[in-house]
């Protein structure tokens, strides 16, 4: 919503001299509540204005008080976290920034690959027969395609100084956020798929908005062949070019309709598979029959638990220590581990998850317990006294 609201102000608005104020203050307050927007709105925003200022020569200009709104954002975001935090608020984690080894940069781009054929549907997990999978693969091949000729065609109007301003943005915020997936310290794995999500919808708005502009110069050279001299210039020379460009135009979009039907139908009309229980729902079922509500337990298995039951049951998230469970400071609140409001009877660990807690950690903490409860992937330990009296929290 912020990304979007600063799109929207740079591209619509008719007063230029309060806009760098409002980006400002709209990127500032995004990137209080996700980081991310630091990489995909503010650092985008000063590369394409400080660009545009020093290509136009203009160090005044409206492009160039843009880049100085990103930078803007950037310091009011940190310092107003800076401020909730010394006030006693919620810490926000900061991303890291440090650079991986050079020479994990090709697999990492092979893994990034991947995540954006999971993004745009082109990759998907597996789990219906090869023939649904194929084609709705096949089926959404030219959404990626079309993407992918968007920012190439942005990024060569960029440098032939042709661009339009909002196209720019968005071209250089999703090569932004790739490129810092790829060279950067962040998870690699498939998981981390989400941080490279913005790519999507800009991508979409980016397709979208050269499309219709291409459609709508009827009475002028048309978009695609003044902003990509590249793509038809470049072709064999030969007396059939005309006629085929001429087709292969017809075909594109005479085909698009139905390539966006197909992918209609299979929105509405294809049926994925049943979502998976609750993780933890055994236990969380055993725990209410027992009449047992609140508790320590495993980072993942303590969220789903209390999400799934609504809080009938809550258990909150723990960490082995050095032998020892203490709370973590990873989106929990110091109130949910005060033995004066709190109540807690019992530890739930997650077998496969031991940096969260062991039984060895718990024998040690609080010696035998009352009853013992095992399930396939969980345990819990049942005692008779308030678990979190004298309990160390690491915030």
């Amino acid at each position: 919503m912020p990304l979007l609201i600063e799109w929207l102000l740079i591209d619509r608005a008719r007063d230029r001299r309060w806009l760098p104020f409002a980006v400002a203050a709209v990127l500032a307050w995004g990137a209080m509540g996700d980081p991310l927007i630091t990489f995909v709105g503010a650092a985008p925003l000063i590369a394409v204005g400080a660009y545009r200022a020093a290509r136009a020569r203009e160090r005044r200009g409206l492009d160039a008080r843009l880049a100085l709104a990103g930078v803007v954002s950037v310091i009011v975001s940190h310092a107003a976290l800076w401020l909730i935090e010394r006030a006693g608020g919620f810490r926000a984690p900061r991303p890291p920034i440090e650079l991986s080894p050079v020479d994990v940069w090709p697999d990492r781009a092979v893994t990034v690959s991947r995540m954006i054929g999971i993004l745009f549907g082109t990759v998907r997990p597996h789990i219906q027969p090869s023939f649904v999978e194929t084609t709705l693969q096949l089926a959404r091949v030219p959404g990626l395609v079309l993407a992918v000729v968007a920012v190439l065609v942005t990024v060569v109007a960029v440098v032939r100084g042709r661009a339009d301003r909002v196209d720019a943005i968005l071209a250089a915020a999703i090569v932004c956020d790739l490129g810092a997936e790829i060279v950067s310290t962040l998870p690699i794995d498939l998981l981390a798929t989400r941080e490279v999500a913005p790519v999507l919808p800009m991508a979409a708005v980016l397709a979208a908005r050269l499309t219709a502009r291409s459609l709508h110069h009827v009475h002028h050279r048309p978009f695609w062949r003044h902003h990509v001299p590249f793509l038809i210039r470049r072709l064999p020379v030969s007396p059939l070019r005309p006629s085929v460009t001429a087709r292969l135009r017809g075909a594109v979009f005479v085909s698009l309709p139905a390539i966006l039907a197909a992918q209609f139908i299979a929105l509405v009309a294809y049926a994925p598979p049943r979502a998976a229980p609750v993780e933890g729902q055994e236990a969380a079922a055993w725990l209410q029959g027992h009449g047992l509500r609140y508790g320590l337990g495993s980072y993942w298995v303590s969220n789903n638990i209390t999400v799934g039951t609504s809080r009938q049951v809550t258990v909150v998230p723990t960490l082995s220590d050095y032998g020892r469970l203490v709370g973590m400071c990873w989106q929990t609140h110091t109130d949910m581990y005060d033995p004066a409001k709190h109540d807690a009877r019992f530890v739930l660990l997650e077998k496969h998850r031991p940096m969260y807690g062991t039984e060895s950690d718990v024998a040690t903490q609080y010696g035998p317990p009352v009853t013992r409860q095992d399930f396939p992937d969980y345990v819990i330990f049942v005692y008779d006294r308030n678990l979190l009296k004298g309990f160390a929290t690491t915030c």
